[in-house]
């Protein structure tokens, strides 16, 4: 169990070849490894399903997103994948709802819970809270509405707080 003081508070931390990402442990509830769903991204998107204890969850692709947005050439394959409430990451169940309605294959889907696809090197850290910042001034609006809520420096990399209630709602947003 991991246990974390009020200065500290529970992270995801994933680690890519030049910087790492960090999830705050409060947006997701459960995870579930990849072998246990048949999942297939093809093409550009960033969503596919899983089923998960008999409930059909959309999945974003979270590997495919930092490779879009920060052009790592990211090569990790899914691992597992993080399960959130909808509601607790707010912003984003009457997208979900209108996706799913749209999107063949997708209309018994649940849009009360989503997923996202990790990479296998993924682990929860306790982070002090008071390592982590928030972007610069003049572009933290900007960085903010992307879904990076701040950044933390450890030795030569720094990691990227994300928030995967906006990663969410901005990919469906495109789609709808």
């Amino acid at each position: 169990m991991i246990s974390h003081s009020s200065n500290s508070s529970s992270f995801l931390h994933a680690g890519f070849r030049t910087f790492d990402f960090l999830i705050n442990r409060s947006q997701f509830f459960s995870s579930a490894s990849a072998g246990s769903a048949d999942t297939e991204f093809s093409g550009e998107s960033l969503f596919s399903h899983i089923t998960v204890s008999g409930v059909k969850l959309v999945v974003c692709n979270l590997i495919k997103w930092i490779d879009r947005n920060f052009t790592d050439q990211v090569k990790s394959p899914v691992h597992f994948y993080i399960i959130s409430d909808v509601q607790a990451i707010a912003l984003c169940s009457d997208d979900l709802a209108r996706y799913a309605l749209r999107k063949k294959g997708f209309s018994d889907i649940s849009t009360d819970k989503a997923a996202f696809s990790i990479p296998a090197n993924a682990e929860i850290k306790n982070t002090r809270l008071d390592n982590l910042r928030l972007m610069p001034r003049c572009f933290r609006a900007h960085t903010m509405q992307q879904g990076i809520a701040g950044c933390i420096f450890s030795g030569q990399r720094i990691g990227f707080w994300l928030d995967i209630g906006r990663i969410l709602h901005n990919a469906l947003e495109e789609k709808i």
